[in-house]
């Protein structure tokens, strides 16, 4: 198996934009989703992971190559939203040119290598257009052909389903999930319904921190008996919910049909309504 170990990261871009501090985090092989809002530090991390940014303090290990020591950049590949650099190439020219300045293949090795990744991809009708004349979906797809070649370990997609309609995201989910089961694969989102299907660990990130990591079950799961729904609250329920609870959603249809959803630190201590399954959004809201 292996193993992505970031312990006691810190970062700041000044003194008072701080991001990280003393942040940790350990990933293993299969697929780790990170969601996190605008601003949770979600994209530095992938910069950090990615080799562009460097940490401040603390440490990244990859098995074991460290990145303050080794060159971790050949066990490393990174899924953009598009391929804008190269329209011009088709992707079969695209895929030799990273297997050659990447990973030094060539000849047999490399048309082998481009052949295995093209049918892992599903690109196989698409090798020979220019990549200026794909689809937004289709040029995913070679995102993901790209960063299968060589050895890389560690796999990083930032916002891969982002602007894709609900084929397209599918499409690309299917191909995500036959990448091999040893490679850590790590991608964020903010579609959480795309995370439900293939989903091996979820990190939620928030202001720097993790607030949420472990399984989709486990999530989903985590406010059981904490979650409320009230149904026209007294004004004196409503101070108590704001004492000792947090609300989480709210649908007023008129004065007369209000509901209220919401947290409880302690479900004994606070005002007790309908016990509800949160959805989503709510889970993700409570957890950013």
């Amino acid at each position: 198996m292996n193993r992505l170990q970031i312990q006691n990261l810190a970062f700041a871009y000044s003194r008072s934009k701080r991001i990280f501090e003393d942040f940790s985090l350990e990933l293993s092989s299969g697929i780790n989703v990170l969601l996190g809002a605008n601003g949770s530090g979600k994209t530095t991390l992938f910069k950090m992971l990615a080799t562009i940014t460097v940490p401040q303090k603390g440490t990244i290990r990859l098995n074991q190559l460290d990145y303050r020591r080794d060159n971790v950049r050949p066990a490393i590949s990174y899924i953009p939203q598009s391929f804008d650099l190269f329209p011009s190439l088709t992707p079969l020219d695209f895929l030799r040119y990273i297997g050659e300045v990447k990973y030094g293949m060539k000849g047999a090795a490399l048309e082998q290598e481009v052949q295995r990744v093209v049918e892992l991809a599903d690109l196989s009708e698409f090798t020979t257009k220019r990549m200026a004349s794909l689809s937004e979906g289709m040029n995913r797809r070679v995102g993901i052909a790209q960063a299968l070649m060589g050895d890389a370990v560690l796999i990083i997609a930032d916002e891969p389903t982002a602007g894709l309609d609900p084929e397209q995201r599918e499409n690309f989910n299917q191909i995500i999930r036959r990448i091999p089961k040893e490679k850590i694969v790590l991608l964020s989102t903010h579609i959480i319904e795309d995370i439900k299907e293939f989903t091996d660990h979820l990190v939620v990130l928030s202001k720097g921190k993790a607030s949420f990591q472990g399984s989709y079950e486990a999530f989903v799961h985590s406010l059981d008996g904490r979650f409320f729904q009230l149904e026209n609250p007294t004004q004196a329920q409503l101070e108590e919910l704001q004492q000792k609870g947090r609300l989480l959603g709210r649908q007023i249809d008129d004065l007369e049909h209000r509901r209220y959803r919401y947290v409880l630190a302690d479900p004994d201590n606070g005002p007790r309504g309908e016990a509800v399954q949160p959805t989503l959004g709510e889970l993700w809201a409570y957890y950013e």
